[in-house]
C-alpha cells in the first residue's frame, strides 16, 4: 500500500463508512432515489478531506453508478430467450458491472495494479492443519451427497455459479472495497464495513434481509481472514465451499 495515504483522525471517518452502509441498503432496496441523495451527502464530505484521501467517497458513488449498470444489464437478461439457470448464471456475471467502474477509481487513487490475489505474502499451512482443513470441507458435502440425490448437471452448474458468485464477490469486497476502506479508515472499521456491505447484498441470491445478518458475520470474518492472512485465496476457498454447500442442499436455487 502507498505510505502516502495516510488516515485521517476526525470524525468524517466514522461517518463516511456509515453513508456507505446506508447507501448499499438503499440500492438494494431499490430505493434510488434515497440513494442518490446519499451519494449527494459524500460529495458534500469531500471538503473535510485532502485530495489523497478521497479514495472511499469515489468508490462508494462508483459503487452506486456501477449497481445501476447491473440492474439495468439485468433486465436484458430476464427478457432474454435463455434457460433460467443460464439467467441466473448471466447474473452473477454481472456483477462485473461493479467491479469494473469501483476497480478504474482504485486504480486512479493507488498507483499499483487494482486487484491483487496475493496481498503481502503466501498462506503457510502445515500438513496436519491441510489434513484437518480437508476433513471439514469434505464431510458436510459427503452427507449431502448421502442424504440428497445429486445430479451431473447441478454439480456442473453449481461449481460454475459457485466460482463465478464467489470470485466476483472477493474481488469487490475484499479485492478493493476493503483495500479502499483501510486506505482511510481503521482496519476495523474496514472490516465490518465490508463485511456488513458484503451481508446486504446477499439479499440478491435470494436470501431474506434477516438472514443476510448472518452473511455480515461472514463477510467480517472473511475480510479479517484477509487482512490476517495478506492473501484473497483464503476467503476465496472458503466462500465458495460455503456457497457450494449452500447450492447442494437447495439453499441457493440455480434454476435445477
Amino acid at each position: 500500500m502507498n505510505d502516502s495515504y495516510t488516515k485521517e483522525k476526525t470524525w468524517p471517518q466514522y461517518l463516511i463508512p456509515c453513508l456507505f452502509i446506508a447507501l448499499v441498503i438503499f440500492i438494494h432496496q431499490q430505493n434510488l432515489q434515497i440513494s442518490f441523495y446519499l451519494a449527494g451527502s459524500l460529495m458534500l464530505t469531500l471538503v473535510f478531506f485532502s485530495e489523497k484521501n478521497r479514495i472511499v467517497l469515489w468508490i462508494s458513488i462508483a459503487f452506486l453508478f456501477g449497481h445501476l449498470f447491473y440492474m439495468y444489464a439485468n433486465k436484458f437478461v430476464d427478457v432474454a430467450d435463455v434457460s433460467l439457470p443460464a439467467k441466473i448464471l448471466l447474473n452473477r456475471l454481472l456483477l462485473i458491472c461493479i467491479l469494473i467502474p469501483i476497480s478504474i477509481i482504485y486504480y486512479s487513487f493507488i498507483k499499483e495494479k487494482p486487484i491483487k490475489l496475493m496481498y503481502d505474502r503466501p498462506v503457510k499451512i502445515n500438513k496436519r492443519v491441510k489434513l484437518v482443513l480437508v476433513l471439514l470441507f469434505s464431510l458436510p458435502v459427503l452427507i449431502i451427497l448421502v442424504n440428497k440425490p445429486i445430479t451431473l448437471q447441478l454439480l456442473t452448474y453449481g461449481l460454475l455459479f459457485c466460482f463465478t458468485h464467489a470470485a466476483l464477490q472477493e474481488l469487490i469486497w475484499r479485492g478493493i472495497l476493503l483495500r479502499a476502506f483501510t486506505v482511510q479508515t481503521t482496519k476495523k472499521i474496514a472490516i465490518f464495513t465490508s463485511g456488513i456491505g458484503f451481508g446486504i447484498t446477499q439479499s440478491t441470491v435470494g436470501f431474506q434481509f434477516y438472514s443476510c445478518i448472518l452473511f455480515c458475520i461472514l463477510g467480517s470474518f472473511l475480510a479479517w481472514l484477509t487482512i490476517k492472512t495478506g492473501n484473497l485465496v483464503p476467503s476465496f476457498l472458503l466462500f465458495f465451499y460455503l456457497s457450494f454447500l449452500l447450492v447442494l442442499s437447495g439453499v441457493i436455487f440455480i434454476g435445477f
